[in-house]
């Protein structure tokens, strides 16, 4: 599966016997899938396919989906207006500013309160107008989902940039732990000698050996060091596309898990050479976290 990016745009345009459709879709990131449809109040009804459509298409992202529609000449009526209730609203307003009867009122203010236009028998009843309705959508929902592809594509290419320089950091790191312990023996050493010359008492040879295994057994990354490739291998498939759905959920989930691996390796190996790397590889993960909040 090709990874796809939250934000994107589609449009589409369809003309039919029952009139000319446009639609336009803009998405962007959400945890979790926020469709706003815009329709013209009389295919209000159409709501409910137009959501499954999108979400056969989409998992996540906060959507805004606009339909504008132009009826042909002479096609039957969607809406008509509710006469009686229109001119009771109308009478209602004026005996409460204290009007006369004949002062005029906001004809469209008046059209925009419930009831007052109301679908026809012909609405949501005409298949053909519904398809015609529904084609511009789905060419709408296919053209976004060719923008968030391109755009994932470009994002998992700048992820995997990132996990190989975390892949090349952490083999370095894994170079420098048995150098980091022979530091150390170096220095116990040096500490040992001086106390010898300060006090002249002889200390045993191996409390020498026993203070660097001690050291050795605290400062073991190897466990943190394989679980931080693997983590990284599971990064690089997902960006190959070897996940069907959930793709940025789970990649957010990893991207913690390299975080408290690293971390961890921090707190055990604390030698200069490996810190530095360590900070840099924290930044680095930053920077695929901030590349996975956009992904599907």
């Amino acid at each position: 599966m090709t990874i796809r990016s939250m934000t994107g745009f589609g449009s589409a345009l369809a003309s039919s016997p029952a009139g000319e459709f446009a639609v336009e879709i803009k998405a962007v990131n959400n945890r979790f899938l926020d469709q706003n449809v815009r329709l013209p109040r009389e295919l209000n009804f159409l709501e409910p396919a137009i959501r499954d459509e999108v979400k056969a298409r989409v998992r996540r992202g906060k959507l805004d989906l606009f339909v504008r529609w132009s009826p042909a000449a002479g096609a039957a009526p969607l809406a008509e207006v509710n006469g009686p209730l229109l001119r009771y609203y109308a009478t209602q307003i004026r005996q409460a500013l204290d009007l006369p009867t004949s002062a005029p009122v906001d004809i469209a203010a008046l059209l925009q309160l419930p009831g007052t236009v109301i679908s026809t028998s012909a609405a949501g009843d005409d298949e053909a107008l519904v398809e015609a309705a529904l084609q511009p959508v789905r060419a709408a929902l296919e053209a976004l989902d060719e923008t968030r592809r391109r755009e994932g594509a470009k994002l998992a290419a700048a992820i995997l940039e990132v996990v190989t320089e975390i892949e090349r950091m952490g083999a370095e790191v894994e170079a420098l732990k048995d150098t980091l312990v022979e530091e150390t023996r170096v220095r116990i050493r040096e500490r040992l000698d001086q106390i010898e010359k300060n006090t002249g008492v002889v200390l045993d040879p191996g409390r020498l050996e026993a203070e660097v295994i001690l050291f050795a057994d605290k400062a073991d990354i190897t466990e943190e060091v394989v679980r931080l490739a693997a983590h990284v291998g599971a990064m690089r498939r997902l960006c190959g596309g070897s996940q069907t759905e959930g793709v940025g959920k789970t990649m957010d989930f990893l991207v913690q898990e390299l975080l408290r691996e690293v971390n961890t390796i921090g707190n055990k190996a604390r030698g200069l050479e490996i810190a530095q790397r360590i900070v840099r590889m924290k930044s680095e993960i930053e920077k695929i976290r901030e590349q996975v909040q956009n992904i599907e």
